[in-house]
């Protein structure tokens, strides 16, 4: 195939695709959306996820660390709105035993 077989090819193509995309999107019907719903008590706030320790225990070998994931909300100058934790928790544990 020369180059301009090529190009005359592409551009044929992509009319194709493009004319089956408009079509197709009349077909799909897509209801408006409710603004109610996208708006929110703070329009400019956003989200952040963070493990905050909770508590320490020691056992007789063990030290461990106890971590819950807390959700942040943040406004738009940096000031933190609302915490709440979450159900999700995790641990870290540190041998402090005799080695075996």
């Amino acid at each position: 195939m020369s180059r301009t077989q090529i190009v005359t090819a592409t551009i044929l193509v992509t009319n194709m695709m493009l004319l089956v995309m408009l079509g197709v999107s009349r077909l799909v019907d897509i209801p408006p959306i409710d603004q109610s719903v996208v708006q929110t008590d703070h329009d400019s706030a956003w989200t952040v996820y963070e493990m905050e320790k909770e508590e320490t225990t020691d056992t007789d070998e063990w030290q461990v660390e106890h971590y819950r994931k807390v959700e942040v909300k943040i406004d738009a100058t940096g000031k933190v709105i609302e915490k709440t934790p979450t159900t999700d928790d995790s641990y870290v544990r540190y041998w402090r035993g005799n080695s075996p």
